[in-house]
């Protein structure tokens, strides 16, 4: 091969590592996307990863362990309809805009309350097991998406950190529509 050749297949290679490295990096929305999804698969751990704030994501580890909120968590987040807008970046930072339509959190009350209403009624020698099956055979019969509905809109902030967009929940903001 004559230098000329090879020092034109090393430039186009070159290019093509250089493109394939841009694909691979996520966009701030993508990134929401991707933390979105851990919280439906319930990956708490995996999710922790896209987080600065390690605070917030531990305060959700420790609500998974009441078998309610763990419930209550899961419903939210199997019903929540996510609606990505507007991204803004600049530099290393970047904020992207999304409404979040849900329950209201009255209901989230609500439903607290109905639950240990739930757990009242059963025997005080109940398992664990017997209880987690009592909500959940006390809550299916509900229409979590027509419960109460609500839009929240929020403005998340990520931070590009190694490369890779973090979330940063610390600055996070309702947006008022």
């Amino acid at each position: 091969m004559t230098p000329k050749r090879t020092i034109a297949l090393l430039l186009v290679l070159m290019s093509l590592f250089g493109l394939s490295a841009i694909a691979e990096e996520k966009s701030p929305t993508a990134t929401l996307v991707e933390f979105i999804e851990l919280l439906r698969k319930r990956d708490i751990d995996a999710a922790a990863q896209i987080a600065l704030d390690k605070d917030a994501l531990n305060f959700l580890k420790e609500n998974a362990q009441d078998p309610k909120n763990r419930l209550i968590f899961g419903f939210l987040i199997d019903t929540v309809e996510v609606n990505f807008g507007r991204e803004v970046i600049e530099g290393d930072t970047a904020a992207v805009e999304v409404s979040l339509h849900s329950f209201r959190g009255e209901a989230i009350n609500n439903l607290q309350i109905f639950l240990d209403y739930v757990l009242k009624t059963l025997p005080e020698d109940a398992t664990e097991e017997e209880k987690v099956q009592a909500m959940v055979e006390a809550a299916l019969p509900l229409d979590f998406k027509g419960l109460a509905p609500h839009t929240y809109s929020f403005r998340y902030h990520l931070v590009k950190q190694d490369g890779a967009w973090k979330l940063d929940t610390s600055k996070q903001e309702e947006i008022d529509r």
